[in-house]
């Protein structure tokens, strides 16, 4: 299993991903046909880029945990820069396991792989979030070393945020 970005997908890997989310009931970014791959991906590439994105936002870059045939297991963002947002709710990296492959470690195996991603770009720590409800991710977020510094009220969100910090020293 390794990383690649949006502009490394396969239509099709990316139409069976969307079909997955669709079947599930829970689309992928809001899509629900594989015909907006050409615009996903151009998306990706401006947001990277820090293009296309508001000034609160970070650039991001979008990665997707593949086998050796490129079938897609999870996806995730890593965020360039740490904004107030990011290190206090949305975190610095987040993650997403594909319905049909959820209670597998798909989910703890992309976010040891965006942490290694993000020692490379120089991070020393990394906030992560998450719902405090989500006990699945939460248990992601432990298992890669995650230390819990506090749950916080996220008004956007009208939920409580479990707030974690790694250490990548």
């Amino acid at each position: 299993m390794h990383l690649i970005t949006a502009d490394q997908l396969t239509y099709s890997a990316f139409a069976d991903m969307i079909d997955d989310y669709v079947v599930a009931g829970t689309p992928f970014l809001g899509m629900t046909s594989p015909d907006m791959f050409p615009y996903f991906v151009r998306t990706c590439v401006k947001h990277s880029a820090g293009l296309g994105i508001g000034l609160t936002v970070s650039p991001y870059t979008r990665y997707f945990l593949v086998d050796d045939d490129g079938v897609i297991y999870a996806q995730g963002d890593l965020r360039h820069k740490a904004t107030k947002h990011n290190v206090t709710f949305a975190g610095q990296l987040g993650y997403g396991v594909l319905p049909s492959k959820r209670r597998c470690g798909y989910g703890t195996m992309i976010c040891a792989k965006l942490l290694e991603k993000a020692k490379e770009r120089g991070f020393e720590s990394v906030i992560i979030t998450c719902r405090d409800d989500n006990v699945g991710s939460a248990k992601i977020i432990e298992k890669n070393g995650g230390k819990l510094l506090e749950v916080l009220f996220s008004p956007k969100d009208m939920t409580n945020m479990r707030r974690y910090i790694v250490n990548l020293q």
